[in-house]
């Protein structure tokens, strides 16, 4: 059916219902969208989040803080250790962290951090990498850190020169309860927020597909009657 449209330049009322039509639309559309991204994206990083706390959590457990400590302290600059395999402690330490490294599939190392006072900042310890960055200076560690009494968090999406992250780390204690470290283990959301984009362009093409169809729809239940109004008016003006 081919429609012919000239009438409704005119139809002022008609104007108004159909951009009314649009504009609720494209609201609603666009709030359902963002919810939905939003939602999603809430949801992934708590799931993360919880998963990551869980990881750290049975880590600063399994790590004894005075061996811990004794390695720390006997090792006192940067690259002394650098094999896994120079310190019997170091290896220990090492192989757990591996272990879980691999048992929960993160693409990251797990590591442990302390605080070097005569630097005044972060130093990473004992890592489940392959080969080690013994007290390489951490110096993109969660503000959190600095805090006074607090033993874990979970550090949500932030941004650093290699991209996305989600953080959570606990602290190591030794037997007499003192805080001699950190482990953290760490996850790229970069993946889950380029899908997550993925999922919002495909929404947006339903939408305009959906939206099309409902507005021809519409036409194609409206376009009579709004013509056989425009033919009585006409014949009106015409008599």
């Amino acid at each position: 059916m081919i429609y012919n449209f000239d009438f409704l330049y005119g139809n002022a009322r008609l104007r108004r219902v159909m951009i009314a039509v649009v504009a609720a639309f494209l609201v609603l559309t666009s709030y359902s969208i963002y919810s939905g991204y939003s939602f999603s994206l809430a949801q992934a990083q708590k799931a993360s989040l919880m998963r990551l706390g869980g990881i750290v959590n049975s880590l600063a457990l399994q790590i004894d803080g005075d061996q811990h400590l004794e390695l720390m302290q006997r090792y006192s600059k940067s690259n002394t250790i650098k094999t896994n395999q120079q310190d019997s402690n170091y290896l220990q330490i090492h192989n757990m962290l591996s272990r879980n490294q691999v048992a929960n599939m993160l693409p990251t190392p797990v590591y442990t951090v302390i605080f070097d006072s005569l630097s005044r900042h972060y130093q990473f310890g004992v890592t489940s990498s392959l080969q080690p960055y013994f007290r390489h200076p951490y110096r993109s560690y969660p503000a959190s850190l600095m805090r006074q009494n607090i033993e874990q968090a979970m550090i949500p999406m932030y941004d650093d020169e290699h991209g996305m992250w989600l953080s959570a780390y606990a602290a190591i204690k030794t037997h007499s309860g003192k805080v001699v470290g950190y482990v953290q283990a760490d996850e790229k959301f970069n993946a889950f927020l380029q899908q997550a984009r993925m999922n919002i362009q495909k929404n947006i093409l339903i939408s305009i597909l959906v939206f099309v169809f409902l507005l021809m729809l519409l036409v194609q239940i409206i376009y009579p009657s709004l013509r056989r109004e425009q033919e009585d008016k006409n014949a009106l003006e015409a008599a």
